[in-house]
């Protein structure tokens, strides 16, 4: 998956107030319980003519951002740079690595700095660019090969999870994520 990742910026135009341009922006306005608490004290701040302000802190759903389907930009170069760092990891087969490039064509080129790595339970986020059946068919393609990957793992002599431990896996990161998006906000 390659996702090239657009977060909300909002233009001033020398006369509107921030909240207004936050409140007519036609992104922000989805978040906007989220940006008017963020920037609350420079809510009657008029930005000059021109003037760029990103909302968002980070690149992500929760920060207004937008996900769009970049698999033009894959090269041979980009996927040799990928394995190379892949396979520096021992059992590692599958993942989503978050990246940041310079551009676009630095990307393609492979140069670029790993940001995150999301296992199995990250989502390829070009299926937010897509259709509805077209992501369906992304995600089930996505699980197909994860089932294959353990079940090759097991018949290596893998142990699977327990479902007890999987279900206070699960608990344990929810909880860690609720507390993130608290923090965020």
């Amino acid at each position: 998956s390659i996702c090239p990742k657009i977060p909300v910026v909002i233009e001033g135009d020398g006369r509107s107030t921030l909240e207004r341009l936050i409140l007519d922006h036609p992104r922000a306005v989805c978040m906007a319980p989220v940006f008017l608490r963020r920037f609350q004290g420079r809510l009657s701040e008029v930005l000059a003519r021109g003037q760029a302000l990103p909302l968002g802190e980070i690149r992500a759903h929760s920060q207004g951002t937008v996900f769009h389907d970049g698999r033009a930009l894959w090269t041979e170069a980009l996927e040799r740079a990928i394995d190379r760092v892949g396979q520096q990891t021992p059992g590692l087969c599958f993942g989503r690595f978050d990246v940041r490039a310079a551009d676009d064509a630095a990307l393609s080129a492979g140069r670029f700095r790993i940001i995150e790595f999301n296992g199995v339970t990250g989502e390829p986020g070009h299926i937010f660019g897509l259709g509805l059946v077209a992501a369906w068919r992304t995600m089930a393609d996505h699980w197909a090969e994860a089932y294959a990957i353990g079940a090759e793992n097991i018949r290596r002599g893998a142990r699977p999870s327990r479902l007890a431990d999987v279900l206070r896996d699960v608990a344990r990161h929810r909880g860690h994520a609720q507390q993130l998006r608290r923090e965020m906000e």
